[in-house]
This record gives C-alpha cells, structure tokens and sequence, in this order.
C-alpha cells in the first residue's frame, strides 16, 4: 500500500504540493494525473526517497521509502530514461542495477528479454533510441521484483507493441497482488490500464476514486449541436443553468433533455441535435483542473 499524508513540497516561493493526501491500495494500477506543475513527479520523487517533503509523508507499507529493511524488494521506481548512463551498455547498467538492489545477476538477460532488448543488451546505451531507453529503464525497475511499482509516464517513447505490453503487464501484476503507480498525460491510455485515478490540482489530490466512481459522481448532461454555440449561451444563463460552450456544441449541466429543450423552442437560434450525455474522464479531468495551471510554474522539468 502506498500512502501520502498531507504532504507539503515547494521551491523556493512556488508551493507545488499542499497537502497531498491519498492512498494506493494492493491489487489495483492506479493512475495520478494533473496539469504541468500541478506535482506529479514531485510526489513520485519523495515517494521513492529521492527528495524530502517539507511536510507529511509518503509512505510504503507504512514506511518511508528510506527507512525499509529491503529497498530493492519494497520498491521499484521508474522515473524516466534521462537517469540512464549513456556510457554503459544495456547489460552492464543492469547488472549494476542488479548488484545495487541486491537480485540476483541472473535476471538481467531474463529482464532484457522481457522488455525486447536482448538484441541490443552488448550495444552502448548512448545509441539507443527513446524507446529502448524507455524499455531499459523499465527493466531496471522491474528487476528487484519489487511488490510496489511506482513509474513516471512509462510508455513515453514506446511504439505500439511496446504500449500494449507495458499495458498488459501492468494488469497482470495487479492481479497478483502488486501495487503500482503511475502517471500519464494519456488519459486514454490510463483508462485501459488503471482501476483508479487520482487528479492533482493546485497540489492537492482533488479527485480520487475508482474510473466508475468518478463517472457516476457527475450528474449527467445534456449535449446541444449548434451553427453558435455563443449565440445560444445567454438564453440559458438568463434561465440559470450551468452551460459549457465547445467546438460546435454546447454542454448543459445538471438540467434534463426536457427542460433544456424547453429553453431551445424559445431562442431564435439553428439547433440540429440535442442528445442526454454523460461525461467522461476526459470532462472530468478537464473540469478539476480548469482552475490550476495558468498561474504554476512548471518547476519540475528543472529538478
């Protein structure tokens, strides 16, 4: 089980984490997502020991990273290829991986294998392409066979092959008992994978739940194709309904088909199709995070 408690992280005057409070439990892929700045890889480093909150913590089994009897068998984390020596071949740097943690040397071809390196185990790690610095550093992740995986954005620079496999192993960890962590910009993706999410806005965790909660949490809505959906908009606002306009449409909440297409017989407005919607994660997410972003510096691409 990972958990966060109130955890608290700046730089300098820009305060990235504010609280951070959420829970990871065994058995499930859960996703945590938010705009640049909001804090991801902030988290994931505490997380995983490389950087200290000011305040709260983030805990693995109940004990900071730090602080556990088997680091290599705790925790395997992947934080993204660039910590990746490029002097070294793919071989050598697992084997040193290998050593570090403690796992026996033997795994590293079985690794290899498993991420499709096998070929390029002997080749230096300064002509790899993304992807198979990608697929290396994933290898080094998951040789500790560690309970607890923890990965920043882990199919970044992979093609579609290597997608789904990061996809199905993932799954198939889960259901062993495995507890993982990652973020993604892909919400798509992250709804083929993930069992949860977790939303990160203005340093908080402002939404958390299973996929099917966080669908079922928001009221239905109703979906007007319009010419205008501007022209449209103040005849529902003068009604006192919450309307979103968007590209071609405009989105009217916590209101049924009926009454919104009451108020549509009465503007003057071409209409060519009103539909009962319910919103997905994508509306969801864009919703919390609408607020957050345009005023956070993006400080974690420096660190």
């Amino acid at each position: 089980v990972i958990s966060f408690n109130n955890v608290h992280k700046a730089y300098g005057i820009n305060q990235v984490l504010r609280g951070l409070t959420f829970e990871v439990p065994d058995g499930s892929v859960t996703g945590i997502v938010g705009p640049n700045g909001s804090g991801k890889t902030t988290a994931l480093r505490i997380l995983s020991g490389l950087l200290s909150p000011d305040q709260g913590t983030a805990l693995v089994d109940g004990l900071p990273y730090r602080g556990a009897d088997d680091t290599g068998r705790t925790l395997g984390a992947f934080l993204g290829h660039s910590t990746v020596p490029a002097t070294m071949t793919g071989a050598g740097y697992l084997r040193y991986v290998a050593d570090l943690l403690g796992a026996p040397r033997q795994r590293v071809l079985t690794y290899l294998d498993l991420v499709g390196l096998s070929a390029a185990s002997n080749l230096p790690i300064a002509g790899y392409s993304l992807g198979m610095r990608q697929r290396l550093g994933l290898a080094s992740a998951l040789i500790g066979e560690a309970r607890t995986l923890v990965l920043d954005e882990p199919v970044n620079g992979l093609d579609i092959e290597g997608v789904k496999w990061m996809r199905d192993y993932l799954r198939s960890s889960a259901q062993s008992g495995r507890c993982i962590l990652l973020s993604s910009h892909l919400l798509s993706e992250l709804e083929l994978v993930a069992d949860r999410l977790v939303i990160l806005a203005d340093g908080v965790a402002s939404r958390v739940g299973t996929l099917e909660s966080l669908r079922a949490d928001d009221a239905p809505s109703v979906l007007i194709t319009c010419v205008d959906p501007a022209e449209l908009l103040p005849h529902f606002i003068a009604a006192g309904a919450e309307a979103i306009p968007e590209p071609g449409q405009l989105r009217i909440l916590g209101r049924d088909l009926s009454w919104v297409a009451g108020v549509v017989s009465t503007a003057p407005v071409q209409v060519t199709g009103i539909l009962q919607s319910t919103r997905g994660i994508e509306e969801v997410y864009l919703e919390e995070t609408a607020h957050a972003g345009s005023h956070l510096m993006n400080v974690e691409g420096l660190r």
